[in-house]
């Protein structure tokens, strides 16, 4: 284990504990619970989750706050346009800093065409989710990423190194599974030289039996395999690794999984030392565009907590530019302002076992100075914390712009758009089991009009409203909701089983560019209900209309 890691930036993945925690929803929870008082015995702060276990996003956020966890990233549904929404807003709840999965995104990396479509997915993704705040989207390697290989110019590249050659530093960053990366075989620390600055979460997990390749290493207690992890976190430490993850991957049965963890623990721990966590503040209101004297935005307090076990010294905060964006004029960096901080007035005391962690704040404002825009900035701190942890995202949406000083002539015509993403699967349908199946589609909508409505109509004069399969019609309408920023809650509504009659979903009172809208799709299949073999769909008819010429 070499100098080990720092107390404050170790966390666990909690699928080592995937065996443990089986059983109803009651004992998932307190099993669960048994886990985070663990973790907490062992000064850890920050957790990896692969499953909610029978809880919502609120219940385990909340169960998380009661042990001062925070879930800093989630192995969640592998990342695609339909599930892009949904694990977004479950890392809202969770309040984490990454999105994404136990692997890669769809599609995978079965062919060199396919790791260039999951390239792009991972772009789409990660830039909905830095956009709304939940950070960047991150893959997870096994052995495969590293055994599949294909010829890009000439070169030799594993599908890893095609899908960080591919994606967006903005918006796609990799966890490193070190344990897997070093039975693929992979040189880690070659890894962290070359994409020093992608990498910036890392599962530790020790190996005996490592490589040839194959996946071939077995899991075992951290300190007694035969991975050098020694020159590994040498190499992580002032990188871009914020958390380190330990996880025993398969989980084995033969081993005590609390006993285990925590000697697991005592292995990685290094000298004390202190580790800055911050996370992303909300601007929950798109702000008005100011002129260059207003300043009327209300600050928002960002929370700095200390989770080391050392002292944090911030000797200076400042607002710097994303990686990869403008800087200057059009840049982001000017649209936010710190206005006061209790951050540079002294030392942060180290966390104490069961305890709070230690706090200062830095007060926020969100001033933007481009219409409809979306502002993505960082918070950087000056400190003796690990360098990787030293900055925050900080993301706002402007409005409209106020005041305007020059009217520029020009005509703007009747304009309604509607870029909507599709099919939508509803999965397999079981017979004999009562269940609601739902999907998601994502569309965005621009329109120039003072009034519009975005609608959905069957026109088939088959059953309408209903799915059909050949002449089996199920027995309960389709339902659908849309929700976007403004209109945030919404209840499934029946389509009509009138030919041609639509289903209003949302409503726009004024004009919009690109309204991010969420539509969700429900059909009910009842227990009794009997079912026929093959496909039950429909086609549905989406449109964006105004009244006002």
């Amino acid at each position: 284990m070499g100098e080990g890691l720092p107390v404050g930036q170790t966390g666990m993945q909690m699928f080592n504990f995937s065996q443990y925690i089986n059983g109803d929803a009651a004992q998932q929870k307190t099993r669960t619970e048994e886990v985070f008082a663990m973790l907490q015995s062992k000064g850890v702060r920050v957790v990896e989750p692969y499953s909610l276990h029978g809880m919502t996003a609120t219940e385990f956020r909340a169960l998380a706050d009661k042990y001062q966890l925070h879930i800093v990233g989630r192995h969640g549904s592998a990342l695609s346009d339909a599930n892009t929404a949904d694990n977004i807003n479950t890392g809202k709840t969770l309040g984490q800093q990454f999105v994404g999965s136990g692997g890669t995104a769809s599609p995978g990396q079965g062919t060199y065409a396919q790791t260039l479509a999951t390239a792009a997915q991972l772009n789409r993704s990660g830039k909905l989710s830095v956009e709304a705040g939940t950070g960047k989207a991150y893959i997870h390697n096994h052995t495969a990423e590293f055994e599949t290989k294909y010829e890009v110019n000439g070169v030799v590249k594993s599908a890893w190194e095609i899908l960080m050659d591919n994606t967006d530093p903005r918006y796609v960053m990799a966890e490193v599974d070190a344990g897997w990366a070093t039975d693929a075989p992979v040189d880690v620390v070659d890894l962290l030289t070359r994409y020093r600055t992608r990498i910036e979460m890392m599962h530790v997990k020790d190996l005996t039996n490592i490589a040839p390749a194959g996946r071939s290493g077995q899991p075992v207690q951290l300190g007694t395999g035969e991975i050098d992890y020694g020159r590994i976190f040498a190499a992580a430490k002032n990188s871009n690794v914020k958390w380190y993850h330990y996880e025993l991957d398969p989980p084995n049965a033969a081993f005590p999984a609390l006993q285990t963890a925590r000697n697991s623990f005592d292995a990685i721990r290094g000298a004390a030392a202190p580790a800055l966590y911050a996370s992303s503040p909300k601007f929950n209101v798109e702000r008005t565009v100011a002129t260059a004297a207003a300043s009327t935005a209300a600050s928002v307090p960002v929370k700095v907590e200390n989770l080391g076990d050392a002292a944090l010294n911030i000797t200076a905060v400042s607002i710097a530019a994303q990686t990869g964006e403008p800087t200057g004029g059009n840049g982001s960096t000017g649209d936010f302002t710190i206005t006061s901080n209790t951050c540079t007035t002294g030392a942060i005391p180290a966390a104490v076992v069961g305890q709070e962690a230690s706090s200062c704040t830095v007060f926020v404002r969100f001033n933007p100075r481009r219409a409809y825009t979306t502002s993505i900035a960082r918070l950087q701190f000056t400190s003796n914390s690990d360098a990787a942890t030293n900055s925050i995202q900080l993301v706002g949406t402007s409005g409209q712009a106020a005041d305007p000083q020059v009217v520029v002539g020009g005509n703007v015509t009747s304009q309604l758009g509607l870029d909507l993403t599709g099919p939508a699967a509803l999965g397999t349908f079981v017979p004999g089991t009562a269940a609601d199946y739902t999907s998601t589609l994502l569309a965005e909508v621009t329109t120039t009009t003072p009034d519009a409505k975005l609608s959905v109509l069957d026109n088939s004069a088959t059953a309408a409203g209903h799915l059909v399969n050949g002449t089996a019609v199920l027995r309960s309408p389709l339902k659908l909701r849309a929700t976007n920023a403004t209109q945030t809650s919404a209840a499934f509504t029946a389509l009509s089983e009138t030919t041609g009659t639509p289903l209003d979903l949302l409503s726009y009172t004024a004009p919009t560019t690109r309204d991010r809208v969420s539509i969700g799709i429900q059909q009910s299949i009842g227990a009794t209900e009997t079912l026929l073999r093959g496909t039950y769909s429909k086609t549905l008819t989406f449109s964006v209309s105004s009244t006002t010429p």
